[in-house]
């Protein structure tokens, strides 16, 4: 989990979240798969928050952490981006949005499509499972019992 101790989001729910999904990954054996970092800024996606995306995923994907600087990101500038005059579908399209383009799309697409809707049962060889469902039991996993969430959050402490 990336988080902002700042943000406009309460960083102590998020430590609460991070506290919960901690015990469950701890339970399916997994505890050292899950990492919360905390930035002492705002809403957003900044460098730190960035970087320590860059050593979990680094960590768990190459083997590593991932310790490199961020390369320098040069922008685009907004005029280069605009794909139509205004920079607005629905203002340079005469009133179209993307719903109306989708919409006449799918009618020149359905023209020439080799099955109707209610064929792709037909197309897939799809058969319904027949009889009764066969339920297989893998293992069970127990945890202490507590108290209904409403109150447990409120009981909770934060170590140190």
């Amino acid at each position: 989990m990336l988080t902002a101790i700042r943000d406009f989001f309460s960083i102590r729910g998020a430590r609460e979240s991070f506290a919960e999904a901690q015990r469950l990954y701890g339970a399916l054996g997994a505890g050292d798969r899950i990492t919360m970092f905390e930035a002492d800024d705002g809403h957003g996606y900044t460098l730190p928050r960035r970087e320590a995306a860059y050593r979990f995923f680094g960590r768990w994907l190459k083997g590593a952490e991932d310790s490199v600087p961020e390369q320098p990101v040069v922008i685009t500038p907004k005029e280069d981006l605009v794909a139509t005059e205004t920079g607005q579908v629905m203002t340079s399209l005469g009133g179209e949005t993307v719903f109306t383009l989708n919409r006449k799309r799918l009618k020149q697409l359905a023209a020439h499509a080799p099955a109707a809707p209610g064929d792709v049962r037909k197309m897939l060889r799809f058969e319904p499972h027949t009889g009764a469902l066969e339920a297989r039991s893998f293992g069970r996993l127990t945890a202490p019992a507590r108290a209904p969430l409403g109150r447990r959050s409120r009981a909770w402490s934060r170590p140190g």
